[in-house]
C-alpha cells in the first residue's frame, strides 16, 4: 500500500513538473519580434483593404433598375453588413482577447548617479501599414509610442517607434541600473498591444486599423525580470 501511494505521489509530482515546463514555454512564446507583429498588422490591413474596396465599388453608383430610395436603402444595408463582418473578423481572430507582446531592443547609454537617471536608446521599430483612401492605421494616444510616415528609396514607409527612442530617460536607483547594465545583451522594451477595427462614416467610407498600446515594460528576456513598467 505504501509503495502504491509513493508511486501516486511521484506521478503527481511528474505531472506538475510537466505543467510548469509547459507554462514556462508558453510564456516564452509570448515574446514577438517586430517583424512578426508587423505581419499580423499587414494581414489585417489587407483584409480591410479588400473588403472596403469591394464595399466602395458596390455602393459607388446606382443601378439603372434601382430607384433612388432603393439605392439609399441598399447602401445603408451594406454599410451595416460590413460593420458586422469586421466585428466578426475581430471575434474570429480573437483580437478582442489577444495581447501581443512585442520586443524592441533597449541599449543602455549613460547613467547619471547624481540625478538617478539612466539614458536608454531604442532604434528598433515596427513596420506598420501605410494609409490609403479606404484604410487608415492609427495608434491610440499614449506617452511612449508613435506612428510615423517617411519616404525612403522612393518608397513610402510607415513605422511604430518609441517617441523618445534616442534618449529615453529612466529614473532608477543605482543598484537596479547596474543590474540592467549587466543584462544589456538581453534588455528589451516589451510593449503589450491590442488590435481593433472600425468603420468611419464621416465623409468617404473608411476602415480604421487601431493599434492600441496597453502596457510597456523594460525586461531581461532570458530571466523574464522586469526592471520597469508603466501604462502608456
Amino acid at each position: 500500500m505504501k509503495c502504491y501511494l509513493f508511486v501516486l505521489v511521484l506521478f503527481a509530482g511528474f505531472q506538475i513538473s510537466i505543467l510548469n515546463a509547459q507554462e514556462t514555454s508558453l510564456a516564452a512564446d509570448e515574446n514577438m519580434k517586430p517583424e512578426s507583429f508587423a505581419q499580423v498588422l499587414k494581414t489585417e490591413w489587407t483584409f480591410l483593404r479588400d473588403e472596403m474596396d469591394a464595399f466602395v465599388t458596390s455602393i459607388k453608383t446606382k443601378d439603372e433598375f434601382e430607384t433612388t430610395q432603393e439605392f439609399e436603402q441598399r447602401k445603408s444595408r451594406q454599410r451595416g453588413e460590413i460593420v458586422v463582418k469586421l466585428r466578426n473578423r475581430i471575434n474570429d481572430q480573437k483580437f478582442n482577447k489577444r495581447i501581443f507582446k512585442v520586443l524592441l531592443k533597449a541599449e543602455p547609454k549613460q547613467y547619471d548617479a547624481d540625478r538617478e537617471e539612466y539614458i536608454l536608446t531604442c532604434q528598433e521599430t515596427i513596420e506598420a501599414p501605410y494609409n490609403i483612401p479606404t484604410v487608415v492605421s492609427e495608434i491610440t494616444s499614449n506617452k511612449y509610442l508613435m506612428l510615423s510616415d517617411s519616404i525612403g528609396g522612393g518608397y513610402r514607409l510607415s513605422k511604430i517607434s518609441l517617441i523618445k527612442g534616442d534618449n529615453f530617460v529612466w529614473h532608477v536607483t543605482r543598484d537596479i541600473a547596474k543590474m540592467a547594465k549587466a543584462a544589456q545583451s538581453n534588455l528589451y522594451f516589451r510593449v503589450h498591444f491590442s488590435i481593433d477595427t472600425r468603420i468611419s462614416t464621416a465623409g468617404n467610407p473608411q476602415a480604421v486599423l487601431s493599434i492600441q498600446p496597453r502596457f510597456i515594460e523594460l525586461v531581461d528576456i532570458t530571466k523574464n525580470q522586469v526592471f520597469w513598467k508603466d501604462t502608456p
